[in-house]
């Protein structure tokens, strides 16, 4: 499965190269000048996590990678392990530079942020999740699923996008906007139980995602 993976990381080698020379810019500009904080690196990190995946995607769907891919002695259950772990582990290089920003104790001593680390952490995973979801769907030959799921990928990035704002609002102390449920949900993301249940979620929507994959009726594009 591993070898899968290794081979992935080949073939789009100078895409990462340049997708981490940006990351790093990020990470090394947060540390050096004061007015960037680390709520700005967590949501351009993030962004650039989301549009290089779909790029990835895009480019594999063009080049029929997948189709390669079932060429060669590998069954479906370990392709569909081996594309869902590829996300996994770019996104925990990321995380661990949210991580190590984290340690430093540069920008805060808060021991709740840890678990809100977490949970935005878990979040990316579970939208890319969604999306994976819906591909593969479209591979059952039912349409339903398309506006139901699309609407909920928006709502998850919508609250995505406000869940970052809110807390960078509220670490500068300047204004809360948010409404009570908004409220109660940012303060359960904050604690170690909010971080645990994103975390399962996002366990529940990958192997979801890996049922839906294994079971497609056709792996041809």
């Amino acid at each position: 499965m591993f070898k899968i993976i290794i081979s992935e990381l080949e073939y789009f080698k100078y895409f990462f190269i340049f997708i981490y020379g940006l990351i790093l810019l990020l990470f090394l500009g947060t540390i050096k000048f004061e007015h960037i904080d680390l709520y700005f690196f967590m949501s351009n990190s993030s962004i650039i996590f989301y549009i290089s995946v779909g790029i990835i995607a895009s480019v594999s769907d063009k080049e029929k990678r997948e189709r390669y891919q079932f060429l060669l002695p590998f069954s479906v259950k370990t392709m569909g392990k081996q594309r869902l772990l590829f996300v996994i582990l770019y996104q925990a290089t990321i995380f661990l530079l949210w991580l190590v920003l984290y340690l430093t104790g540069y920008f805060s001593d808060n021991s709740e942020l840890i678990w809100t680390l977490i949970s935005i952490n878990m979040f990316n995973l579970i939208i890319i999740g969604l999306f994976v979801i819906y591909t593969d769907l479209g591979f059952y030959g039912i349409r339903f699923h398309k506006p139901i799921l699309a609407l909920i990928i928006a709502g998850a990035i919508f609250l995505y996008s406000a869940t970052m704002l809110n807390i960078k609002i509220q670490v500068f102390s300047v204004i809360n906007f948010g409404t009570k449920s908004f409220s109660a949900y940012m303060d359960f993301i904050k604690l170690p139980y909010g971080a645990l249940f994103m975390t399962l979620f996002a366990g529940i929507i990958y192997y979801l995602s890996y049922i839906v994959y294994v079971n497609r009726k056709s792996y041809l594009k």
